[in-house]
C-alpha cells in the first residue's frame, strides 16, 4: 500500500513538473513575442516619422521652386511657357502625392520619389534656360531663391539618409525575427528604402 501511494505521488510530481516546464516555455515564448512586438512598433514609428520629415522637406523645396518660378516670370513674362507649365504640373501632382503619403506604406515612398525625379528634371530645364541670360543672375530675388533651393536640397539629402537608416534597422529586425511569418506579429512588413540615382543626388545650380 505504501509503495502504491509513493508511486502515485511520484507520478503526480512528475506530471506537475512537466506542466510547469511547459507553462514556463509558453510564458517565455509569449514574453519574447510581446517584447518583439514593442520593438517593431517603436522602430516602425521612428521610420514613419523620418519619412514624414522627408515629405516635409519635399514640400518646402516645392514652395521654393514656386517662388523661383515667380522670380523668373517677374524678369521675363515671356519665359518659355512649356517649361513653366510642365514644372508647375509636376509640382502640383507631387504636392498631392506628398499630402496623401504622410504615414503611409512603401508605395508612397516609391510614388513620391518618382514625382521628385520629375520635378528636378523639369527644374533643370528651367535653369538651363536661365543660365543663358545674365539678367536672371543679377536679380536679387532669383539669387535668394536659388540659395534657398540649395539649402533645402541639403536638408532633403540628410532626411533621406536618416529615413533609410531607420528603415534598415526596422527591416533587419523583421528579417532576424522572421516577423512576417509569426502569427502574433501579422501586419509588420518591410519598408522600402528611398532609392535615388546618383544624378538625382546632385542639386541643380546656376553659375553666377
Amino acid at each position: 500500500m505504501k509503495k502504491l501511494i509513493l508511486s502515485v505521488f511520484c507520478t503526480y510530481f512528475i506530471v506537475l513538473a512537466s506542466c510547469n516546464a511547459s507553462n514556463t516555455k509558453a510564458y517565455d515564448a509569449t514574453y519574447e513575442d510581446s517584447v518583439l512586438l514593442e520593438q517593431l512598433k517603436v522602430k516602425k514609428s521612428l521610420a514613419t516619422d523620418e519619412w514624414n520629415s522627408v515629405l516635409y522637406y519635399y514640400i518646402r523645396r516645392n514652395e521654393s521652386i514656386y517662388m523661383l518660378i515667380s522670380s523668373v516670370e517677374s524678369v521675363n513674362e515671356n519665359f518659355n511657357p512649356k517649361i513653366l507649365h510642365e514644372l508647375r504640373k509636376a509640382l502640383a501632382e507631387a504636392n498631392l502625392a506628398n499630402i496623401k503619403g504622410y504615414g503611409e506604406d512603401s508605395l508612397s515612398v516609391k510614388e513620391s520619389t518618382k514625382h521628385r525625379t520629375r520635378i528636378e528634371n523639369n527644374l533643370l530645364k528651367l535653369l538651363i534656360e536661365v543660365e543663358k541670360d545674365s539678367v536672371y543672375k543679377s536679380n536679387e530675388h532669383f539669387r535668394r531663391f536659388m540659395k534657398e533651393l540649395d539649402q533645402n536640397y541639403k536638408e532633403i539629402v540628410s532626411a533621406r539618409e536618416n529615413y533609410n537608416s531607420k528603415v534598415e534597422s526596422y527591416n533587419y529586425l523583421i528579417e532576424s525575427s522572421k516577423a512576417e511569418t509569426n502569427p502574433v506579429l501579422i501586419g509588420f512588413k518591410k519598408m522600402s528604402f528611398i532609392e535615388v540615382d546618383s544624378e538625382d543626388m546632385k542639386a541643380p545650380k546656376v553659375k553666377f
